[in-house]
């Protein structure tokens, strides 16, 4: 009985370690097999949104690892689960009406065309202040936040969904580029029937960001670089 005993343990034993062996066999055979897919699988999630986590990280990193600045940030709620919300500064750039009847947006010589302050201007509003945009008015105006964008980052900025449906439609450039640094300048327009009342400092806005695949060494250094308010377009003579 003892030997049949043994032999039985013996069995076992074996048994054991030939199923532990296959089975980690198995996963490696797995992982060699689906390495190409996990590094795919990867490079797609560095053009995906971030989240949260990933927001917080960006906005913590050292001066010397290129961090996501986004300042003042008065209320730590503005930082979702996928974008961080925008306010609306206290600057505008307001159209003055009787003072141009048409404007070429052509790419001709600026010469030739009408300068920006004869048709524009613009205006500075106290934190206390408010601003009337009438129906079928359009406005140029700026985050109260003044932004800087890793290399290793793009962004773009949309209007918040709820102010969007009381009419007010808020555009901005199809992306903000890799190493952008200024507050965005927002276009502004009331496309519905009633008069809306902005104030400065109010949730207007949210940015979202991706991350690249690649860093770029060198980032945007374009017309609109370093600004600190509204820009009037560069289409135009200023």
């Amino acid at each position: 009985h003892r030997l049949i005993r043994r032999q039985r343990q013996m069995c076992i034993r074996d048994s054991f370690h030939i199923t532990l062996k296959h089975h980690n066999s198995k996963n490696e055979e797995l992982y060699e097999k689906n390495k190409k897919l996990l590094q795919q699988r990867q490079t797609e999630i560095k053009g995906a949104v971030l989240g949260k986590i990933e927001l917080i990280r960006l906005m913590t990193r050292k001066i010397t690892e290129d961090p996501l600045v986004i300042m003042p940030l008065l209320d730590v709620e503005q930082i979702g689960e996928a974008s961080i919300d925008l306010r609306l500064g206290n600057s505008f750039i307001v159209l003055k009406r009787a003072k141009a009847r048409f404007l070429d947006i052509s790419t001709k010589e600026k010469d030739d065309k009408v300068n920006a302050y004869e048709f524009q201007e613009k205006i500075y509003l106290g934190i206390d202040d408010n601003l009337v945009l009438h129906p079928n008015e359009f406005i140029l105006g700026s985050t109260l936040e003044y932004i800087c964008i890793p290399l290793d980052i793009m962004a773009y900025v949309i209007g918040k969904s709820s102010i969007g449906r009381l009419g007010l439609i808020i555009a901005t450039a199809t992306h903000i580029a890799p190493g952008y640094k200024g507050t965005p300048t927002l276009e502004l327009s009331n496309i519905g029937n009633v008069p809306l009342i902005l104030h400065p400092g109010e949730l207007i806005a949210q940015i979202v960001l991706h991350r690249l695949a690649t860093p770029l060494k060198e980032g945007y250094y374009g017309n609109y670089f370093g600004s600190t308010g509204p820009e009037f377009s560069k289409y135009l003579p200023s």
